[in-house]
């Protein structure tokens, strides 16, 4: 572009820039705040005033001189009057275009009318009336076209009843006049009405057209306000691409959850997806003219934060359309699901270890039921044989062998939360100390043991022995992984607070944890198994060294106190194991511990019942060498009538808990209705339903769990009867 023409452009551009500022000083504020038409029409106003102001002057010159040289000074008055009048509605604000519309028009009218009765056909008097009709349709519409049509009819009708009577000058050099000038109105009506009416109908259907598209972007702005309030409300990130996947618009959760802000992405595509997770997103949701599903879409995937973080999500994406139906963008809900997945997965594993549970505790009743006889008559033979006897060794290894299995289902039992424990307020801090020195003697030198006990850590209910079954089980495992190489063993015990979201399983409750971390230098381990370690009997440990029980029976520990245990481990780095256990506000209370009892018997009358026949006869016998009385029964009804018959001749009844047709706390609640205060002990080989509190209910003194060695069964009977 040349200098010349950069220098028109600006010109130009100043000009149409002081037309502007003129129309702002002289068009009312309401008028750029309303509709298209009126603003249009106030701007023609404007305009007529405008040319009428400026072009005035020079039109009332040529009306002077030929005032002047003919003698009519009216026509000269009445251009002048037109002027001044002109003027006035110019510079004042005060008029509507409603009124400035009407005195243009009797401007006009007048002027028309005055030089027809004038000049008649050698003026421009029907031009001021074709203006004034048309002007007045313009701007008002129909009804006001109408009288405007209505006035120009009767002005010249009059004028012609004026030429017919008065014969003014100008027509007397005119033939046959009055036909001339009838013709004249029918030419001129006709022509002004169609034209009027014609300008007045357009832009009355321009007014309803624009009214109707005025309504129709006040109801999609409306309706866009609505969209964008839901978009802003809606607690789940939200995402609008274009065709090509660039960033419209995203709400505020959108930038909770994952950081970015729109100012940073609109108009382009952002990078949230992680890597190894395209392919996913590109098969069920792309961007692209011809890559949008035409149907909504759902699946789960992953997106990363601004800061890297990846999260689980549930992406629900849906086409936006066109006017003509074509896909024309994506609205994309993005749901965080990671807790929630989080969740789910605990709940899973809480559901197997439960159902895994139920079934260990069922296999566990059966297999005491078995070891009962091993364990007692093997005892029995250990008492009769002599000390040099060559099958002492033999039935010694039988013996220890039953003990072990024993032990076993006791933790089978602890896994399924079956097993009875007394719970007591304690410190944990003497029994991890504890635990640890007894530990130390089967641990390497190679191995460091480091201990971070916090003294002010507060109590907890729970069973002694089993936070020591918790320690030993911990300690064991983080041995093992570090027997070959050596490393350190790290044991810390201290309160933590943990929050709404802190807590690691829906069970737990907010609060105050104890918090005991067994770490180790070790091997390490992957996701895969981290994952199956708490499964039960699953075990690395080569054969020999482990059954797989012990972390099964800690969780199962752990979470029936209401805690939670983690694990974080990685290959190569070594090994951590938190568990959490709640502290109590109670005071604290002493362990109390019983002091060893000798075996001792007795001369009592009692009552045996069990309906398993192997139990039964060694029960009997065991009982008699402790030099008791025995009545034996299989059957719990037989044992109900053999103690009716005989309610006083009986010290003490001694029943299995699970036995057909009447279970052994159904039997109890029989025998103290008819002997109140009869002594019972139950035996029982899980404690499914029972408890110290509801057997003093029953009427029950004590209960024991198979299998039972002879010292407890002997110790049992002296406490129920004494």
């Amino acid at each position: 572009m040349t200098a010349d023409e950069i220098k028109k452009l600006r010109y130009s551009q100043k000009i149409v820039q002081c037309w502007y500022n003129l129309e702002a000083k002289f068009i009312p504020q309401k008028a750029w705040e309303s509709d298209l038409l009126t603003l249009w029409r106030e701007r023609i106003t404007f305009i007529l005033f405008f040319l009428a102001v400026v072009l005035g002057p020079f039109a009332l010159i040529p009306s002077l001189i030929l005032s002047y040289n003919e003698g009519l000074w009216g026509v000269f008055i009445l251009d002048s009057a037109a002027y001044l009048i002109t003027l006035v509605v110019f510079f004042s604000k005060k008029f509507s275009l409603k009124h400035k519309t009407w005195i243009i028009f009797f401007i006009f009218y007048l002027l028309g009318v005055l030089l027809l009765f004038m000049l008649g056909f050698q003026g421009a008097g029907y031009i001021w009336l074709f203006g004034a009709s048309l002007i007045v349709g313009a701007m008002l519409g129909l009804k006001a076209a109408g009288i405007a049509l209505l006035m120009n009819f009767l002005s010249l009708v009059s004028i012609g009843i004026y030429i017919a009577v008065g014969s003014p000058e100008w027509a007397f050099n005119i033939k046959n006049i009055i036909e001339k000038w009838v013709v004249m109105i029918a030419n001129f009506m006709l022509i002004n009405t169609l034209i009027t009416l014609l300008v007045a109908v357009m832009l009355d259907s321009l007014k309803n057209a624009l009214t109707r598209e005025e309504n129709a972007a006040i109801e999609l702005k409306k309706k866009r306000e609505e969209l964008m309030a839901i978009f802003a409300a809606s607690p789940d990130p939200l995402l609008v691409y274009d065709s090509l996947g660039n960033v419209q618009y995203l709400n505020d959760a959108f930038t909770a959850t994952f950081g970015w802000i729109l100012n940073e992405v609109k108009g382009r595509k952002i990078s949230f997806i992680p890597e190894g997770q395209q392919k996913i997103s590109d098969k069920d949701c792309l961007t692209g003219p011809d890559k949008i599903k035409d149907t909504a879409v759902r699946f789960e995937t992953k997106r990363q934060t601004k800061d890297g973080k990846v999260l689980d999500v549930s992406l629900s994406a849906a086409p936006i359309k066109g006017n003509k139906g074509e896909k024309i963008g994506i609205v994309a809900n993005i749901k965080d699901i990671t807790k929630s997945k989080k969740i789910a997965i605990q709940l899973q594993q809480s559901q197997k270890m439960e159902s895994i549970g139920t079934l260990a505790g069922g296999i566990a009743h059966d297999f005491n039921n078995i070891l009962f006889p091993i364990v007692g008559y093997t005892e029995m033979l250990l008492e009769d044989i002599p000390e040099d006897s060559p099958f002492r060794e033999s039935l010694n290894q039988i013996y220890t062998s039953a003990l072990r299995a024993r032990s076993l289902v006791k933790q089978i039992l602890s896994f399924s939360r079956q097993e009875s424990s007394e719970l007591i307020l304690m410190k944990m801090q003497p029994i991890v100390k504890e635990s640890l020195k007894l530990i130390r003697s089967t641990i390497p030198t190679t191995i460091d043991i480091k201990l971070d006990i916090n003294p002010d850590c507060g109590v907890i209910k729970a069973d002694p022995t089993q936070i020591h079954q918790i320690v030993m089980n911990l300690a064991t495992n983080a041995y093992h992984a570090m027997e070959e190489i050596g490393g350190e063993l790290k044991v810390s015990l201290k309160e933590v607070e943990l929050g709404e979201y802190d807590i690691i399983t829906p069970d737990m409750a907010p609060g105050i944890y104890a918090c005991l971390t067994v770490a180790d230098t070790g091997k390490g381990m992957d996701k895969t198994l981290t994952d199956k370690i708490f499964d039960p009997f699953f075990t690395t440990k080569e054969k020999g060294k482990g059954t797989g029980m012990g972390l099964s029976v800690v969780h199962g520990i752990v979470t029936a106190m209401g805690g939670a245990i983690q694990v974080y481990s990685e290959p190569g780095e070594g090994t951590q194991f938190h568990v959490y256990l709640p502290v109590e506000k109670s005071l604290f209370e002493e362990q109390v511990t019983t002091s060893k009892a000798q075996i001792q018997g007795g001369i009592e009358q009692i009552l045996l019942v069990d309906d398993e026949q192997a139990i039964l006869k060694m029960e009997k016998r065991m009982l008699e060498r402790l030099g008791y009385q025995v009545t034996s029964r299989t059957s719990s009804l037989e044992a109900l009538e053999a103690f009716r018959a005989s309610p006083d001749r009986f010290d003490l009844v001694i029943t299995d808990m699970a036995m057909p047709n009447m279970s052994g706390d159904g039997l109890s609640v029989e025998l103290t209705k008819i002997r109140p205060g009869i002594s019972i002990l139950l035996c029982t080989g899980f404690s499914e339903n029972m408890s110290d509190k509801r057997a003093a209910s029953l009427g029950i003194k004590g209960f024991l769990f198979k299998p039972i060695v002879m010292k407890d069964l002997a110790q049992k009977i002296r406490e129920v009867l004494e």
